[in-house]
């Protein structure tokens, strides 16, 4: 009996991981574009600290800030030693695509674009993984997945030109475009968690990536242009949403990949975008038009055809783990 409950509650817990880790990564876009239209109600004294770039410096470093008071800085250091050449390169080129100019990309995108269009259109990453998976991993595709894979690519030109009047926009193009990159520092990070420890590879990917952030923003705009990325304020509110959006996201996902299926994980998943348009209604009301709620039927019917799986030999579409790629 005592067994039956124990393994009832394993059960719960895992299921609890991967629903949280959906909920957060739904979330993370949406937060942030509400931060940075209101973030005096926060506590944020000075309206200026609160901008893409200081969210996405700050954001970084104090993610890493948490990981290292979660784990210790023994374990951090045990990993950054035990680093070879080849892992040391990898990881130099996941931090850069997935969490310097992908991020980038997006919060430029934010700008000038709804939180929903981008929430749709982002899902261009599931096409470019599955293609990358197959390329770099010799990964066996059904023919359902990809003709999800195909519906998922119609449904994103659909709502970009819709949505342009017949032309692809800067904020749309560069959603896409940030997709696309996410699906690439996902693959590489594919590579590096075969060897390594996860709280060392999100530790050192976020601090150096803060870090490459910061310089490259100086070299393009100057040193004025983090001025007020120093604020008290910020740091208290960044380290908020580090540690419960970014570091809980992406330790709940690594959780639930490791301990779920492919399957069940990938079917769940199907749900971000839903719960990311509903949170961008709560917390921007921001209401889709009917481009956008045909372009998200499209998506949305892509992605569950790519569920669909005729026998156990065929393998269908891994769902790209969000944590490694800097979301």
């Amino acid at each position: 009996m005592e067994n039956s409950q124990g393994k009832s509650v394993g059960q719960t817990f895992k299921y609890t991981n991967l629903f949280l880790a959906i909920i957060l990564a739904a979330l993370a876009t949406p937060i942030v574009k509400w931060l940075i239209i209101h973030g005096g109600k926060v506590g944020i004294s000075n309206p200026n600290a609160i901008s893409f770039c200081n969210i996405l410096f700050v954001g970084n470093l104090c993610s890493a800030l948490v990981v290292l008071i979660t784990v210790g800085w023994a374990d951090i250091w045990n990993y950054i030693s035990q680093l070879n050449a080849r892992t040391g390169l990898l990881l130099l080129g996941n931090l850069l695509i997935g969490t310097v100019f992908a991020p980038l990309l997006l919060y430029i995108a934010l700008e000038s674009t709804m939180v929903t269009n981008l929430l749709l259109l982002t899902r261009i990453e599931a096409v470019a993984y599955s293609i990358l998976g197959v390329l770099l991993f010799k990964d066996p595709i059904s023919k359902m997945v990809w003709a999800g894979l195909v519906v998922i690519t119609v449904g994103v030109v659909i709502l970009a030109l819709v949505q342009g009047g017949g032309k692809l926009t800067i904020g749309d193009g560069l959603g896409i475009l940030a997709g696309i990159l996410y699906a690439v520092g996902s693959a590489i990070g594919r590579t590096i968690l075969k060897d390594t420890r996860i709280a060392g590879f999100i530790f050192t990917r976020n601090l150096l990536g803060g870090i490459i952030f910061f310089w490259l923003a100086i070299i393009l705009y100057g040193a004025h242009h983090f001025a007020e990325a120093f604020s008290a304020d910020l740091w208290v509110v960044m380290t908020v949403y580090a540690a419960l959006v970014v570091v809980l996201g992406q330790l709940t996902w690594f959780r639930a990949v490791s301990t779920l299926s492919a399957g069940m994980i990938s079917a769940w998943s199907t749900l971000t975008p839903v719960l990311g348009i509903l949170f961008a209604y709560l917390l921007l009301h921001e209401v889709p038009d009917m481009s956008q709620w045909i372009g998200a039927v499209i998506i949305l019917t892509g992605l569950s055809i790519s569920q669909i799986r005729p026998g156990l030999s065929v393998t269908t579409f891994k769902l790209v783990d969000k944590g490694l790629a800097g979301t």
